[in-house]
């Protein structure tokens, strides 16, 4: 676990406190598997999944089963439910509120950089870290001039992965 605040690899004695504006510590609540991950969802708010791998602008199909099922019985997961990730650099729609609203399907330099920027200036009410962490191909954890360029990149129609950038296992894509 590492705390909000851009830079701060080690958790304080105390444990992490929440970033300026922000009700809760960052958690990693479950990875991404194709394997049943057992947990009782009902103790989570909204359940945070992130992994390097999840590429932006996918669509993933997520189910659920019992416990005590078989996992190599179809029949037993649920239905499935279809989500699709936010397009790449696509941070916030605005931050008129706090805390900022969830992507909006566009890449704004008056919002997402900015919201990655204030992120790096560690302002009072910036976005979460997990949102604005855009490079290296391994989120390091760290808000910098990278991420901020990352967004930039985005904003002028910059596709993912960007150049250079390699995906866990492949090697680096060329411009």
């Amino acid at each position: 676990e590492y705390c909000e605040n851009s830079g701060q690899s080690t958790p304080p004695q105390d444990g992490c406190a929440p970033a300026p504006g922000l009700e809760s510590p960052t958690f990693v609540a479950a990875g991404f598997t194709d394997q049943p991950h057992y947990t009782d969802w009902s103790t989570y708010g909204s359940v945070h999944v992130h992994h390097e791998t999840i590429a932006p602008d996918a669509v993933y199909h997520i189910q659920a089963i019992g416990h005590a099922c078989d996992p190599a019985v179809e029949t037993d997961y649920s239905e499935a439910l279809t989500m699709t990730t936010a397009r790449w650099g696509d941070i916030i729609s605005t931050c008129e509120t706090d805390p900022c609203g969830p992507p909006d399907g566009t890449v704004g330099i008056g919002t997402d950089v900015t919201a990655v920027l204030d992120k790096f200036k560690n302002l009072s009410g910036a976005v979460r870290k997990a949102r604005c962490d855009l490079e290296p191909t391994a989120p390091d954890q760290l808000i910098n001039i990278s991420d901020v360029t990352y967004c930039i990149g985005a904003f002028l129609g910059e596709t993912y992965p960007p150049p250079g950038f390699a995906l866990p296992g492949a090697p680096p894509s060329s411009p």
